[in-house]
């Protein structure tokens, strides 16, 4: 069974449609990318929570994940906090105010992101 992740933002549920829709068009990720809905716990008030959730495997999914978030972070504006964590629980949270293409929190990010690509193309094909 191949790993998974879980994909949140702080956005309305238009946002992480737009982000699945994203995702979808990606070929390496196409039919790895479902959007599931949960209800808040009994007696809590809000809405559904809204998750994407990736299926990842062997074959470079994880970094076409980043590559993808990577786009539509740069397409971003305003707050935004983007949340991806694995089924074990280990989570990863960008948070930034006021984003934009050039801002240094987005810059910052895309450079982890491409950082973490690199590592798992070089763990995938046995390279240091």
């Amino acid at each position: 069974m191949p790993e998974s992740v879980s994909v949140t933002t702080s956005g309305n549920s238009d946002d992480l449609r737009a982000l699945r829709s994203r995702l979808s068009a990606d070929d390496a990720l196409r039919g790895r990318v479902r959007l599931t809905r949960r209800m808040p716990p009994v007696g809590a008030l809000g809405p559904a929570i809204e998750t994407l959730t990736v299926a990842l495997g062997t074959d470079g999914a994880a970094t076409a994940l980043n590559s993808a978030l990577i786009t539509w972070i740069r397409g971003q504006r305003g707050d935004l906090t983007l949340t991806v964590a694995r089924a074990d629980g280990v989570a990863v949270e960008f948070s930034a105010e006021d984003v934009g293409p050039d801002d240094e929190d987005s810059r910052s990010l895309i450079a982890d992101l491409s950082a973490d690509s690199v590592r798992e193309t070089q763990t995938r094909t046995g390279q240091d």
